[in-house]
């Protein structure tokens, strides 16, 4: 099977975004959504946070990377809602995405995968909804809004810049004429 990767990577638009959102039944797949676009985090640091890690007045939590890397991510007010709304309501365990059945385990990454997708599914979308397009959705977005490229691949993770540039972001017709409109600018016209 042949794999559209420019298609699985293209990163959800603000419409989409909101339909993702709308697709959403409970707090648990609500904060689970808003953390994972909000963030950046990769699935596999998603899966190990504990409720214990979050600093809430930062809105941050500290995650194990690839290579054993620590980082700290950051995440949204509308994150921090939802994932307060969600600890209201769960019955338990020490991970902030726990199963809802004892002993609440983490959810698996597996778990993770299938509720964002079937969010995804409810939500209306043709394409497969994974973490790691909310990874790419929050990337593009940083970018679109004026975040630097180092700090950007600081906050994903990445050893390099070029890695960021050439996995996490596509360059829209919209940043090529505002980019051609600086270069007007600069130049005088």
């Amino acid at each position: 099977i042949k794999l559209d990767k420019l298609q699985a990577r293209r990163p959800l638009t603000p419409e989409e975004l909101e339909r993702l959102r709308d697709g959403c039944c409970t707090y648990r797949e609500k904060a689970l959504v808003e953390f994972l676009v909000s963030s950046g985090c990769r699935l596999s640091e998603t899966v190990g946070i504990r409720v214990d890690q979050i600093d809430w007045r930062e809105r941050s939590v500290e995650v194990l990377g690839k290579g054993g890397k620590r980082r700290v991510v950051y995440f949204s007010v509308r994150a921090a809602l939802m994932i307060q709304a969600y600890m209201e309501q769960r019955r338990g365990g020490e991970a902030l995405f726990a199963s809802s059945k004892a002993p609440y385990e983490p959810m698996s990454p597996r778990a993770i995968e299938r509720a964002v997708e079937t969010v995804g599914v409810r939500a209306g979308e043709r394409r497969r909804i994974h973490p790691h397009l909310l990874r790419h959705t929050f990337a593009t977005m940083a970018l679109e809004n004026g975040m630097d490229i180092k700090t950007l691949s600081a906050m994903l993770g990445h050893v390099s810049a070029a890695t960021t540039l050439d996995i996490y972001t596509h360059v829209t017709g919209d940043m090529q004429t505002e980019a051609a409109a600086k270069i007007d600018r600069g130049l005088g016209n």
